[in-house]
């Protein structure tokens, strides 16, 4: 595929992005910088970092210059926040190399795939052929990379720099430093930073900048103001051409960022006339204005004709659109001209800020309106426009943040003038995370409005009604844990009959209520019906909510992992995952609550180094801000599985302890009974039968298991994990009768329910029954048909968690498979648990022991306590034998010892050689 081929199939790329921009500012030959360009292409990575104004993007630009002109190939990509995205970045990235004539079949199979759905690495590999196949000197220069650094794209940069050919440089200016790790690249010599220092204009270079006649003792004082700081030397060079600035103040001028905008500021604005000054000082009241907005505030400008003006000047006026209709200022200018009006009178600057809230209102730019509404100090008047805007509706359309500050700003006197505010009052805090005090607040709401009848003698409209009970009843309760009675869904499938169909926001909490309560009580079929109402609903609004959309996905997830359908689930949490890193800041819960769910798809698919990596940081937000049961849950229990396997004892109890803090504290009884359930099975798993037992006893899982069907509570998700806990229980006892027991009504009712990914468990569970009971063939029957469900959608942490006695299983199955079938792939999938599996239980027995082994360590130590010698060990384990000397010798080092004798006495004490 041709250069010319590609770009005509990406006519939406912007082509100038591909080429260093056009520097407007004068520019000099920078003689240090280019005499140390030679030595920085030594280096594999180059990472130009400084703040705004230090000429970056120009130093890139003379850099790139001079590999062209030595006949060396460059590309070059400027960055901005749309390529924080990998399809697009990956796009931009393509793009070019395609200008640079680099290009191979790789990329061209790429070509019409969704980027996003292909893993990072992927990406990587091919972008590395690319440059393997090209055997010349290539440099790649990324400009502006912070504007789009993300998890993806820092992976994919990370990965490509850390594997690329040697005939490959990378040349990446910042603001940021780049968060992806190059501490490796550091240590191996293959990095160099450029930082400001290096970045400065030297006296000499300030001479030849400066095209005004002046001194060399005030281009030093000029120098010293500046401290070489690029822009203000340019904007100097502008003042003295411009004789604004005169060689005998030069003494005056600063160099801090805020004292030079001040000062270019004075001296600009005396030179314009009176209505250009009024205009000036008018508009300083807006983040942003129009024409017509400041003819509104100030009825003698004519706004147009003196835009013009300045934009001809191009005095700090900044079009925000290609169409002559919005501008702003520079802040620190718009922030001289606020305080210079404020000293003439604070009555007319009440006043245009008024005038603003008003025009900008009308024109449905609500939120500003609001913050000109504050600036006047007008609470009232802001708080009627929050609650005619929708009020708490804002927060699910991307604007939590917003009506949160807003709120703070409004006395609560006010707020509670309207029964809008009043609901937005309750949303603030459960995004808080003070649910109890949102429930009392809620409780306290019902009552004054004679359950939504009126307020504050007022009868409340019917629409604003049904908002109430959304807000205060079905919201409210999924946050309090309120159990899933039969009442509460009928009261709910009530409420969705009377939502009007068309009011997406309604429509969503009422079946998302409905959703999980539906869940809750094993009705898939019912929750899939409620959750494609949604989702069509969603998509009838004419701008979909990401809030929505985001909770549709992770709601298909949901569906998928019941049915053990993870390769589904996994697509709609990456989507879901896609539109939160789209919209940032929309909801400082959303990322949390994704993460939430991929760890623990994560931990079924047994990567708990990732799960572990997701969790950390979404379990502590979603302890700091609000959460439900429905997040909480699989938090708890992914971590605590994950911290079984990677960490001790001590840090999984720690975990439950964790678990039971958050239901006291947030008033989560099902939390409580979850981590009493959660208990028992990490003490079951580690073999700690008494323990387990007495804590089953404690905490009445026998009841718990027993209590489905309940009318006070119909959800099934703690009796089934409790039923399945003991189950676990007897078996251990030795009671595989008591087993089936409970196992079997089970296994019939998650069958008719289409709940797979809980019938593998089930089935393990009542193949290990059925085994002690002396039935293999029933055994092997119950162990294939777990696998048969597993297999395709990668999972495998029920298989691990069986231990031993799923290994013993696993291999009959296998065994029986090869009898009759050739399913190479059963095969293989079985193999891998097996292996894995024993892996798995020499790790935790590894750690168990307290001889503070490594992995590798304790392979090698239980050989050596069978007798086997090291060439023995080494063919076993695959290995060198210098390697199993390696390992020997640091176990002798570890443990104070010197003799292979010795090390194998403490191994025979230590370890179960069966493991």
């Amino acid at each position: 595929m041709s250069s010319s081929d590609v770009q005509a199939g990406s006519l939406w790329l912007i082509q100038t992005k591909l080429a260093p921009p056009t520097q407007a500012n004068k520019r000099i030959e920078r003689l240090h910088q280019l005499a140390q360009i030679k030595l920085y292409r030594e280096f594999r990575l180059s990472i130009v970092y400084a703040f705004a104004g230090y000429g970056k993007t120009a130093f890139l630009q003379d850099w790139f210059e001079v590999i062209k002109k030595q006949g060396t190939n460059a590309t070059w990509l400027s960055l901005d926040e749309v390529d924080a995205n990998i399809d697009t970045f990956f796009e931009y990235f393509v793009a070019s190399l395609t200008k640079a004539d680099i290009r191979n079949d790789s990329l061209d199979r790429l070509s019409g795939l969704e980027i996003h759905e292909i893993p990072v690495r992927a990406l990587a590999s091919a972008l590395i052929d690319v440059f393997c196949d090209y055997k010349q000197e290539i440099t790649v220069f990324l400009d502006d990379y912070h504007r789009a650094a993300c998890p993806k794209v820092n992976e994919l940069i990370h990965t490509i720099i850390s594997y690329a050919p040697n005939n490959v440089k990378f040349v990446i200016s910042s603001r940021v430093y780049p968060s992806f790790d190059v501490e490796s690249l550091r240590a191996q010599g293959n990095l160099i930073d450029i930082e400001v220092s290096e970045l400065r204009f030297s006296q000499e270079e300030l001479v030849r900048l400066i095209d005004s006649d002046i001194s060399k003792s005030d281009i030093k004082l000029l120098w010293e103001r500046t401290e070489g700081w690029p822009i203000a030397c340019q904007m100097a060079n502008y003042l003295l051409s411009e004789q604004i600035l005169a060689p005998k103040d030069i003494e005056q001028f600063s160099g801090k960022s805020r004292e030079l905008s001040t000062y270019f500021s004075e001296q600009v604005f005396s030179t314009l006339s009176e209505n250009e000054q009024q205009f000036l000082l008018t508009t300083s009241v807006v983040e942003r204005f129009t024409g017509e907005l400041v003819n509104s505030l100030n009825r003698g400008i004519d706004a147009w004709k003196i835009i013009d003006r300045l934009e001809r000047k191009k005095l700090f006026l900044v079009p925000l659109d290609g169409h002559g209709g919005w501008y702003r200022y520079h802040h620190l200018f718009s922030e001289y001209l606020y305080q210079k009006l404020q000293r003439q009178s604070d009555e007319n600057v009440t006043d245009l800020h008024k005038k603003a809230s008003k025009w900008l209102y009308s024109k449905g730019h609500v939120r500003e309106a609001i913050q000109q509404s504050l600036a006047a100090g007008d609470t009232n008047l802001a708080a009627q426009q929050l609650d005619n805007a929708g009020g708490w509706r804002l927060t699910f359309r991307g604007q939590l943040d917003f009506v949160r500050r807003t709120l703070t700003q409004i006395p609560q006197s006010e707020t509670e003038l309207f029964p809008r505010l009043y609901l937005t009052s309750i949303i603030k805090l459960i995004r808080e995370g003070n649910v109890v005090l949102a429930r009392n607040k809620a409780d306290l709401f019902r009552h004054k409005s004679n359950h939504f009848k009126t307020w504050n003698n007022v009868i409340i409209p019917e629409d604003v009604r049904l908002e109430c009970i959304a807000v205060t009843d079905m919201l409210m309760n999924s946050y309090a844990d309120v159990p899933a009675t039969k009442i509460r869904l009928e009261k709910l499938i009530d409420h969705s009959h009377q939502v009007d169909k068309y009011d997406t926001i309604l429509v969503g909490i009422t079946n998302g209520c409905m959703f999980h309560q539906y869940w809750e009580r094993g009705d898939i079929k019912s929750a899939a019906k409620v959750h494609r109402e949604r989702e069509i609903a969603t998509k009838k609004e004419r701008h979909v909510s990401a809030y929505w959309t985001i909770y549709n996905f992770i709601n298909s997830s949901i569906l998928d992992v019941e049915r053990c359908r993870l390769v589904g689930a996994n697509d709609s949490l990456q989507e879901a995952l896609r539109v939160v890193n789209k919209n940032p800041g929309l909801d400082f819960n959303l990322n949390a609550a994704v993460s939430v769910f991929l760890a623990e798809l994560a931990y079924l698919n047994n990567d708990c180094a990732q799960a572990s990596t997701l969790l950390a940081p979404a379990l502590k937000h979603l302890e700091q801000y609000d959460a439900s049961f429905k997040h909480y849950a699989p938090a708890f229990v992914t971590l605590i599985g994950v911290n079984r396997v990677i960490a001790d004892r001590k840090a999984v109890i720690d975990i439950i302890d964790r678990g039971y803090h958050v239901a006291e504290t947030r008033q989560l009884p099902r939390l409580k009974t979850l981590c009493d359930i959660q208990l028992v099975r990490y003490l079951l798993l580690s073999g700690e039968l008494v323990e387990a037992e007495q804590n089953a006893h404690l905490m009445n899982l026998e009841i718990v298991a027993l209590q489905f069907p309940s009318k006070d509570d119909l959800s099934i998700y703690l009796p089934e994990l409790a039923t399945l806990a003991l189950a676990r229980l007897k078996l251990m006892k030795g009671e595989p009768t008591q087993a089936s027991e409970l196992l079997e009504p089970l296994i019939k009712r998650v069958i008719r329910q289409d709940r797979m990914r809980i019938l593998v468990e089930i089935l393990l569970l009542k193949a290990r029954a059925t085994f002690q009971l002396d039935k293999p063939d029933t055994a092997i029957q119950a162990t294939t048909e777990a696998i048969h469900i597993a297999m395709h959608e990668g999972l495998k942490r029920p298989f691990i968690d069986e231990g031993v006695e799923g290994i013993e299983l696993f291999k009959l199955a296998l065994k029986e498979h090869e009898k009759e079938a050739t399913n190479q792939y059963f095969i293989s999938y079985v193999n891998d648990l097996i292996q894995t599996s024993a892996k798995e239980l020499k790790r935790i027995s590894s750690r168990s022991t307290g001889l503070d082994l490594t992995d590798k360590e304790y392979e090698v130590i239980v050989e050596v306590s069978r007798g086997l010698s090291n060439k023995e060990i080494a063919r076993l384990l695959n290995v060198s034998i210098d390697n199993v000397k390696y390992q020997l010798r640091k176990v002798y080092k570890k443990w104070g010892i010197k003799t292979r004798e010795e090390a194998a006495k403490i191994a025979q004490d230590r370890i179960n050689p069966e493991l």
